[in-house]
């Protein structure tokens, strides 16, 4: 499920996941790292990046578990983190990261300077962005000639592998996550943003755009050893954020009311727990893009 930091969303709107303050909440969001890892077998990162790139800017860093260890990974770069919820300082944080308190949804990036950074990292943000279109052209804006974006999320709604259970009539957690969908809606949030990021990333100027897919299955059902490492991690991470989150959404803006709300979590977390027969799973997509040299 969706990353629980703020993606600097704006302050004036409600955020619709979970307390970031909290500690299971951070827990949650360092297991989904975890998961990316895995996928990227070992890597933080899809996007090939030269070693003596000088700046790194991270949005919506959450815990900044990823911000810190790409500060390690590039010890002379200044790895901006942002946020609008900044993690608690670390004791062995690299002392070449930083952490600003800021909006990505705002209209312009005032803190930063044009062309400022190699890098921007974006990964599951989709809870905070309401304005995708400006946050492409900012990124742009504020991208080096020939620097890189890199945007990691989810491909809504939830799968399963056999037909008969693929739709929100047939499985309660696919109907969960469509009700997830449509509260999120009303809150001026698109959730179908990942399958628009390559036509996104063209229109604002983007080139050498690539896209990449990745099954992150709910359970160990596969036969893949990695796959089943995920499978697991992810089963935990959609558990944590039904609990955490579900009824927070559902109810939020009198979308549903609690009872509902009680009624479809019991009936998603019930079929969660027999995701080993009913196999589900998430497509995960990375798009990465470079702003052009001339």
């Amino acid at each position: 499920m969706e990353n629980g930091s703020n993606g600097d969303g704006g302050q004036d709107r409600i955020y619709v996941m979970a307390d970031v303050e909290d500690t299971s909440e951070q827990n949650r969001l360092d297991l989904q790292h975890r998961m990316w890892v895995l996928t990227f077998d070992g890597k933080l990162h899809t996007t090939p990046l030269s070693s003596g790139i000088t700046s790194i800017l991270d949005l919506g860093t959450g815990t900044g578990i990823w911000a810190n260890a790409v500060a390690k990974k590039f010890p002379n770069a200044d790895v901006v983190a942002t946020d609008l919820v900044l993690p608690s300082a670390k004791d062995d944080a690299p002392t070449n990261v930083r952490y600003i308190q800021h909006n990505a949804d705002d209209a312009e990036w005032t803190l930063f300077k044009d062309g400022q950074f190699d890098f921007i990292h974006a990964r599951m943000i989709t809870s905070g962005i309401h304005d995708w279109p400006g946050l492409r052209a900012k990124c742009y804006k504020h991208l080096k000639p020939g620097g890189r974006l890199e945007i990691i999320d989810m491909s809504h709604p939830l799968r399963a592998v056999e037909s008969a259970r693929d739709s929100k009539e047939s499985s309660a957690l696919i109907k969960f996550v469509h009700l997830a969908g449509e509260s999120w809606r009303r809150d001026g949030l698109d959730y179908s943003v990942t399958g628009k990021q390559i036509a996104g990333l063209e229109k604002v100027g983007f080139e050498d755009i690539n896209e990449q897919s990745f099954r992150w299955p709910i359970g160990t059902w596969p036969d893949n050893e990695r796959e089943k490492k995920i499978g697991l991690l992810a089963k935990g991470n959609v558990e944590k954020f039904l609990t955490l989150a579900g009824k927070h959404i559902l109810t939020n803006k009198d979308f549903m009311d609690d009872v509902g709300a009680d009624e479809a979590i019991a009936a998603a977390a019930q079929d969660l727990s027999e995701t080993e027969s009913r196999k589900y799973y998430y497509v995960m997509k990375v798009h990465s893009a470079r702003k052009p040299i001339h």
